[in-house]
């Protein structure tokens, strides 16, 4: 499985924004990657450290789902952990956001690297802020 980003960004946005009632993800989130896709990402996401789950609960559903293609494994989260915070406060941005995924273009990136352009992206901002 290959890391959607948007998909990242987008389960962040939704988690740290107060849009998501435990203990489901809101329907849109579903309509646009899909239940694999979305489930997949919560899934690593938790593994990660990026997001609190239920773990009983995602457990049980791991175990009776052999898929994830049913909407079980998303309704377990219900916020994010510190580390999501701090990752969604650097990939918040839209500016920062898009400017990103477009000088990565098709490259495929490791979290720290994701992490590392969005500091350069902010500290650039703040340089260009200040000098105004």
């Amino acid at each position: 499985m290959r890391r959607d980003w948007n998909t990242v960004r987008d389960i962040l946005l939704v988690l740290g924004e107060g849009k998501a009632t435990y203990p489901f993800l809101p329907d849109e989130l579903f309509a646009k990657h899909g239940a694999n896709e979305l489930n997949r990402h919560v899934y690593i996401m938790w593994q990660e450290g990026y997001l609190l789950v239920d773990e009983v609960a995602m457990e049980k559903n791991l175990n009776q789902y052999a898929h994830f293609t049913e909407k079980p494994v998303s309704k377990n989260v219900f916020d994010l952990t510190w580390r999501g915070h701090e990752l969604l406060a650097l990939i918040r941005d839209d500016i920062i956001w898009y400017g990103i995924i477009e000088s990565l273009g098709k490259f495929e990136c490791s979290i720290p690297v994701l992490e590392e352009l969005a500091k350069r992206a902010i500290i650039q901002k703040v340089d260009q802020s200040e000098h105004h």
